[in-house]
């Protein structure tokens, strides 16, 4: 291991550094005082070093760097091998179906009684909510059941979630609505049916459900080619304060789509923006026609599941000590069945439903040039919401999902179903939250689910014909109640970042206000802009050393850091790249107070006057007849003292950098060389591999020394301060034979006489 006088001996010694700010010392100095070790620990006071100081370059010739030998090739044929072992082929089989691990691995004992009670509490649930979401989507309830036989069943083989419950959703299901009805109003417009010469396709009309299978059957597909493209990231870019506004403003919506059924008034479909607005404007100047009978059935179920979901349940479970809620939805959609078949009340009802399965059926693929576009914001949508519920559960009960695998589960769900005039689907927040709270355990909970509805579809479905559509609409208004809740987080978010809450801000009232689609446009991109911002334009603080130690923190934050005298340490938290240079550069001016081209300016003016001081002495000195001995740049003379508060070495803490590109490699080569063009020594601290490696590929060091790169701010502190040490025995050494020298040429030199012209004109 090299010795610390051999790693120090081969370094510069900053004579340049230093020697404007010597130049500027007081005469009347004592060299002695100089010389006494109380006085120099006063001027830099030590700091606790445990180890040798490395930099970068002395660190790789002590310990051994492992540099990567093998062939691309090489490389290629042992992941060819890697991939077609069978302990790889065994773990895709896992991955690509859940089931033939957890099933393999559960226990019957244990876990199959918890989750038959949480699949028939969920199957309760389902059958009115899935009903309800139906009339969302514009399609009749019977296929809300349809929604939650099927995708449950196909989720139960490929999900990862344990606690996800896969059907019908309100926001999905009103997106789809809302797709429909866009297509209705496009099909409606006499000026785009004139611009179509094609009498095939001419004032076609689609029927709903047609429409609904399509989409499910788009989404699908987008939904399996994010997943095979790997491409679950995509969840990360809709953050939580997009994901909570969205929904939050999605239920005003929901809400405002059921109150057609509650009063009983047929109001247009309508989408666009303010279609909000003019929903209502309608509901109220048509509320003279509303059926006062559906308004009082609704009436009356809403206060009931209020009372229920907000008191009562939780008084049922102190009693009984059970977390399973009381199936009051189901009571009374009993209830009100059979109140509307005995007292033949005046009510819209559900109307037929069909016994059993519906037959495979083939998509209306005329309709994919039409819908393929306004599918995608619902295709993610549908993902993050299921995504988003999947791992809240998991981290809750400690076990790992998959992204990618979730997109192809919830896409291959879509796609299946859509065969069988299946609604989109997607995790349900209140239905998963029912599954995660009764006691479920695992996706048999889904199985048993969807045995549950299979049941109600063969047997029970015709006793459901005289269901109130108002009773079905109410429930779906309760069930709401958690997504209005939400409402309250931007209050949180704005606590904790403005910049956030304003996502949230903006995300909110461009749903309202614009609708649905186009909000979530508007609110993604705000998201992305807000992102991008904060790329450029991350924290940055000067450290300080705490307690003398090898732990640096921002000075503003900690009362007990003190900067280390002449060492700025500037810690930049962010990539460094093309977009935020400018900003790293303004930043480390900021935090410094020192500007490069402020210092040389300020230089070139004082040097200016300087020698005009210079040049007024001698003509005195000719005119007034007096003796002068010219001494340019003397201690007597006034000098450069712009940098005496300039500092001897900026570190550049780079600990936080996550990425760095061309640009930002040749940003630190111009700040290190700018501030040296001064006489100050800039360091590179605490390098990431992935920052070392872009610095020597982009030719850093062959125009900065290695020696400015060091492994920890500690080092680069360490270094820095044993050169302002040999620097300034240096210059005391140098200004002892330069007073020593001044002294002999006063006593033995002769002085030079210039005689004052006579001749001159005094004017």
């Amino acid at each position: 291991m090299p010795s610390p006088e051999e790693r120090t001996g081969g370094e510069e010694k900053c004579g340049s550094t230093l020697s404007s700010r010597t130049s500027s010392v007081d005469s009347s100095y004592n060299i002695e005082e100089e010389h006494d070790p109380q006085y120099q620990d006063s001027i830099q006071p030590s700091l606790n070093f445990s180890r040798l100081a490395y930099n970068l370059a002395q660190f790789n010739e002590t310990y051994e760097v492992i540099h990567s030998t093998s062939h691309p090739s090489r490389k290629l044929m042992s992941a060819v091998r890697d991939t077609c072992s069978h302990d790889t082929v065994k773990q895709t089989i896992k991955t690509l179906l859940p089931i033939t691990d957890w099933l393999y691995n559960y226990n019957w004992k244990s876990d199959l009684l918890a989750d038959f009670i949480t699949g028939v509490t969920i199957c309760v649930f389902q059958v009115p909510q899935s009903m309800g979401y139906s009339l969302l989507a514009k399609v009749s309830p019977v296929y809300g059941l349809y929604s939650s036989f099927f995708p449950a069943l196909i989720y139960s083989f490929m999900g990862s979630s344990r606690h996800s419950a896969i059907g019908t959703f309100a926001i999905v299901s009103l997106m789809t609505g809302t797709i429909i009805s866009e297509m209705h109003e496009t099909n409606a417009n006499p000026l785009v049916n004139q611009t179509n010469t094609d009498p095939s396709t001419q004032q076609r009309q689609y029927s709903n459900i047609q429409m609904a299978s399509m989409i499910a059957l788009l989404i699908g597909i987008y939904q399996l080619l994010f997943g095979i493209f790997r491409m679950g990231f995509i969840s990360v870019y809709m953050s939580e304060q997009l994901i909570s506004s969205f929904i939050t403003a999605s239920s005003f919506y929901v809400l405002t789509s059921q109150i057609g059924y509650m009063s009983g008034l047929h109001l247009e479909s309508r989408s666009g923006p303010l279609s909000l607005f003019y929903t209502y404007k309608e509901f109220f100047t048509s509320l003279w026609k509303a059926n006062t009978t559906s308004m009082f059935v609704s009436l009356i179920c809403i206060i009931i599941l209020l009372f229920f979901k907000l008191y009562l349940n939780n008084k049922i479970k102190q009693w009984t000590k059970l977390n399973i809620p009381f199936p009051i939805e189901l009571v009374l959609v009993v209830g009100t069945t059979f109140m509307t078949y005995f007292f033949k009340l005046d009510i819209e009802t559900v109307g037929k439903i069909v016994t059993g399965l519906p037959s495979p059926s083939e998509p209306e693929w005329s309709l994919l040039p039409k819908l393929w576009l306004r599918c995608i914001p619902l295709a993610i949508v549908a993902y993050a919401i299921t995504y988003s519920t999947g791992k809240t559960f998991a981290t809750k009960h400690n076990y790992e999902i998959n992204s990618n695998q979730e997109l192809l589960a919830i896409g291959t769900t879509n796609v299946f179903s859509s065969f069988f005039s299946c609604l989109p689907t997607a995790a349900s927040l209140s239905r998963s939250a029912i599954q995660e709270t009764v006691g479920g355990r695992t996706q048999m909970v889904s199985i048993v689910n969807s045995l549950g509805i299979l049941f109600v579809l063969l047997y029970f479905g015709q006793y459901l014909e005289n269901l109130p559509k108002c009773v079905l609409a109410a429930i779906i208004c309760v069930a709401l109640k958690t997504l209005f809740a939400q409402v309250f987080d931007v209050i949180r978010f704005c606590r904790v970042n403005k910049l956030d809450g304003s996502i949230w801000i903006v995300t909110f009232v461009a749903v309202i206000v614009l609708n649905v689609d186009i909000g979530l446009y508007v609110g993604l991109a705000y998201s992305l802009v807000t992102l991008i911002y904060k790329s450029q334009r991350p924290k940055h603080y000067l450290l300080g050393s705490i307690d003398k130690s090898d732990v640096y923190v921002p000075l503003k934050k900690y009362a007990s850091a003190h900067e280390v005298m002449a060492i700025k340490i500037y810690q930049f938290c962010g990539p460094l790249h093309f977009a935020n240079v400018e900003y790293f550069k303004k930043g480390l001016t900021y935090r410094t107070k020192i500007s490069v081209n402020h210092v040389i300016e300020k230089r070139k003016k004082l040097l200016k006057t300087q020698n005009r001081l210079n040049d007024d002495m001698k003509n005195k000195a000719k005119l007034c007849g007096k003796f002068q001995r010219m001494r340019t740049f003397s201690r007597d003379s006034p000098q450069l003292s712009i940098d005496e508060d300039l500092p001897t070495h900026i570190i550049i803490d780079c600990s936080m950098f996550s990425y760095i590109d061309t640009t930002g490699v040749t940003a630190l080569k111009t700040t290190v060389q700018e501030y040296e063009s001064i006489g100050i020594k800039t360091f590179l601290a605490s390098c990431a591999a992935h920052v070392v490696k872009m610095l020597e590929k982009d030719g850093f060091y062959k125009e900065v020394p290695p020696h400015h790169v060091y492994i920890t701010v500690h080092d680069a502190v360490h270094h820095a301060i044993e050169e302002q040490k040999g620097t300034f025995e240096h210059f005391v050494a140098i200004d002892a034979i330069g007073a020593e020298e001044n002294h002999n040429e006063l006593k033995h030199e002769p002085l030079e006489y210039h005689t004052l012209n006579t001749d001159v004109n005094l004017k």
